[in-house]
Parts: C-alpha cells; sequence; structure tokens
C-alpha cells in the first residue's frame, strides 16, 4: 500500500484550511478570516428561511444527527426578520450562551458559531438546546431523535424500518463509534450487500454512557428472534466495538440471536489517552487533519462528549469491569488495528508549540505530548494506540496501513481506486456467516 507522511498531509490541509476556511449551506457561502469561526449564510424568501437548513446547522453544531430534521422540515418556513423573527433568533442567541450568532440582511441569515466556544460548552448546550426543541417542536424532535436504533437498509442504503420477517436466518450488523457523522459505513454496506450479505445498522446517541448505548442496543437486537433471525456478526468501528462488548459479555443481556462473529475496527479496548483533552478545539481539527485529512474523527472525545468521554478513558470504571469478563464462548473475534503512516516526533514537537496557547501549559503540556507520542511512529491509527486496540485473548489480530477512518473509508486527498484496508478483510472473516435462505 502506497506510503505517505501525515504531517505533510496536514501541513497541506491546514495551511488550505485556516487561508480559505468557509461553510457552505446550500447555494450560499462565506469566507471568514477567523478559523475559529465558522458562518453560514441562508438565503430569507420574504424573510422567511427555511427551517430544516437552520435547525440542521444548529444540530450539525452541536454534533446531533440532522439528517431527520432536515427531510422533516425541508418544506417549511419560519420568519426571521421583524419583530417575531427577531425575538427567535435572540431566544436561539441565548439558548447557546452566545456561542452561536446571528445577523440578518434583506436576503441573508447569517449564523455564526465560535467553534472553540462551542466544544467547551457542548454538552451543556446540546442539553439545553434539546429540551427547548422539543417544547418548540414536539413531533418534529420525536422524530429526529426516534432515528436512533436498529435499521433495515433499502438498496439505495437508505435507513428503513426492520420488516416483520426477514428472508434470511442470519445478518450482519454494523455499530458505529463515537461522534460519527454516519459516512463510515458508505463503502463497507455495499461491499457487504453484493457479497450476499443482510446489512442492519444500529445508531445510538454520542453523548451518554457506553453503558447506556449498549442497554439501547440490547433492547433492539432482543426483537430479532420475532423476525426470523437466529443468528448475526457484528461490524463495530471505534467505540462501537466497546459498545459491542458490553452486550454480548454482560449476563443481563438476554434474548438476542446468536453472535458467531465479532470484528472490532479501531477499538480502543484499553481507552484513549487523549480523552483527557475534552477542553482542546481547534488542536482536535488538527490532529484530525494531521493524522487522516478527512473530516472529523474521534472528535466528541476532545469536546468532552458527556459520560462517554470519562468511560473512554484509559482505566475508567467501565473498562476496567468490561475487561475484566472473559470472551463469550462460541463467539469469534476479530481486531482490526491501524498503523498510521510513521510521524516524525521533532514535526510533532513544532505541531504542539503552535498549539500550545490552547494548552493551558503545565501538566496539560506534558499530557498531550505523551498521547501524542502513543500515537505516533508508527504506533496508532492517529486516535488509538496499537496497545489499545490490541484485546487480550483475541488470536485474529489483523494490523492495516490506515489510520482511524480510513480504515474503512477512502481519503478523498489520496488518489487511489483500492478499497479501504479493512474491507476485504471484513469479507473474509464473515464469508462462512452468508445468511441462509428460508426454505418454504
Amino acid at each position: 500500500m502506497q506510503q505517505f507522511n501525515a504531517i505533510t498531509i496536514w501541513l497541506t490541509i491546514s495551511v488550505m484550511f485556516i487561508t480559505t476556511f468557509s461553510v457552505v449551506a446550500q447555494t450560499t457561502s462565506s469566507k471568514n478570516d477567523n478559523p475559529l469561526v465558522s458562518e453560514v449564510r441562508l438565503p430569507l424568501d420574504s424573510g422567511d428561511v427555511n427551517l430544516g437548513e437552520l435547525l440542521g446547522q444548529l444540530f450539525d453544531w452541536l454534533d446531533i444527527q440532522s439528517q431527520m430534521v432536515r427531510r422533516r422540515c425541508a418544506d417549511m418556513k419560519i420568519p426571521v426578520t421583524g419583530p417575531i423573527g427577531e425575538l427567535k433568533l435572540e431566544t436561539l442567541g441565548e439558548l447557546t450562551d452566545g456561542v452561536v450568532s446571528f445577523e440578518t440582511t434583506d436576503a441573508l441569515l447569517v449564523m455564526r458559531v465560535d467553534r472553540l466556544a462551542m466544544r467547551q460548552k457542548n454538552k451543556q448546550i446540546r442539553h439545553e438546546f434539546r429540551e427547548k426543541m422539543e417544547n418548540w417542536f414536539p413531533d418534529l424532535a420525536s422524530q429526529a431523535y426516534a432515528q436512533n436504533g436498529l435499521w433495515s437498509l433499502r438498496p439505495e442504503g437508505v435507513l428503513a424500518p426492520l420488516p416483520n420477517e426477514f428472508q434470511m436466518d442470519r445478518v450482519v450488523i454494523l455499530v458505529h463509534g463515537l461522534d460519527e457523522p454516519g459516512d463510515i459505513w458508505d463503502e463497507l454496506i455495499p461491499a457487504l450487500q453484493q457479497a450476499g450479505h443482510t446489512v442492519l445498522v444500529f445508531v445510538y446517541p454520542n453523548d451518554q454512557p457506553i453503558t447506556d448505548s449498549a442497554d439501547l442496543f440490547a433492547g433492539h437486537l432482543a426483537k430479532l428472534p420475532t423476525t426470523g433471525i437466529k443468528s448475526m456478526s457484528l461490524v463495530a468501528h471505534s467505540m462501537g466495538g466497546l459498545v459491542s462488548r458490553e452486550v454480548l459479555t454482560n449476563t443481563k443481556y438476554t434474548g438476542y440471536p446468536q453472535a458467531n462473529r465479532l470484528i472490532t475496527v479501531g477499538t480502543p479496548h484499553h481507552g484513549s489517552p487523549l480523552a483527557h483533552f475534552q477542553f482542546v478545539g481547534e488542536i482536535r481539527d488538527q490532529i484530525v487533519r494531521a493524522f487522516s485529512g478527512d473530516g472529523l474523527l474521534f472528535g466528541a472525545v476532545f469536546d468532552g462528549a458527556g459520560e462517554a468521554k470519562i468511560d473512554l478513558l484509559p482505566n475508567s470504571e467501565f473498562l476496567t469491569t468490561l475487561n475484566a469478563r472473559p470472551n463469550p464462548q462460541g463467539l469469534t473475534i476479530t481486531c482490526i488495528i491501524g498503523n498510521a503512516s510513521p510521524v516524525d516526533m521533532n514535526e510533532v514537537r513544532d505541531f504542539e508549540t503552535k498549539c500550545a496557547d490552547l494548552l493551558n501549559g503545565g501538566q496539560n503540556d506534558q499530557k498531550f505530548s505523551k498521547a501524542i507520542e502513543q500515537l505516533t511512529n508508527g504506533i496508532g491509527d492517529g486516535c488509538v494506540s496499537m496497545a489499545s486496540a490490541h484485546l487480550e485473548g483475541v488470536s485474529d489480530e489483523v494490523v492495516v496501513q490506515a489510520n482511524h477512518r480510513s480504515m474503512l473509508r477512502t481519503i478523498p486527498v489520496i488518489s487511489t481506486t483500492k478499497q479501504p484496508p479493512s474491507i476485504p478483510i471484513i469479507l473474509d472473516r464473515l464469508k462462512d456467516q452468508l445468511p441462509q435462505v428460508k426454505q418454504d
């Protein structure tokens, strides 16, 4: 596989990012001189704005999945000019503690967010925002949050409710990780379907204890036997592997189909030291680009992602309890581990110096340096060290030359026609788990 220097990618992208940063909303974009402030311009129609785009953008900034609210509100408009509109915008500004600000012209609603402040106050703002949305739009809120759960897939890849009965008795269930925008499976799903697998997708909130996510997952899995599903395999990315292991190893969960295989991809079985850095804002973006060049990965760890962040700390109570349990009998486990291209520590030190003003100095500097050192020089995927991705008692471990997301997703800045390296491994390990067609 072609090797590439992650720092070179970071330098290229970060220069482009700082000098030309813009956020696109539908047909209008805005250039912003401050890289810590995102700006979106939404067109107005006689003083009204599209409600789906307004709420969808706020959801995106709060790391709340926005597809449902965008779709449900796509044809709805609300006034944002005049006394009533100004009152609504003022309320939204207060609701976000001033982190999001609004400005209107005759033709545009300009929305700005201080991304560093948003990450520092993310959990508080998210909680208050959700409460307000539920009061203002109870039907829409319930529809938006109802996207959590276990979903089937239509041929075009769109999430759909589970059928009452499956024609196959085995399925492959995909479990995403922390702060996942939803596209991590875009290349794996069609590959699995083409191979003949029946694919289900589990969606869950990011800002809650992992045990709460496991409760939700187990509840949905327990419904599968009524549809004819007798056995299943799980493919889990990042924190999704911990959610899956919690369900499969905790004896309080029963009633779900026989689990034949679990494949974890970049799962921090022993936590991530980066979970200490909930105060890191802009540094998160730069680290992402240093090791990936593609979107946000493991981002909510840096933002203080509620209780999930606490669970992901090395030696946390959750991880200590989980790792003390034996692996289930009859379950074959594969761990796919990312080994990003080697990064020279001198370049990392230079990177830390550039970001020092956000680290507050002292012990934070030392912790950050130690955490980054564990993820460089070819011993991690940019978010999870190889040691953490190792699971005791598992002999089937595969190391791939990729970072946390490129294990499953093609990086746009790298020209290649090859599949992400984890996909052929997953297909190979699941080939004996192809669904069995029911006999009439």
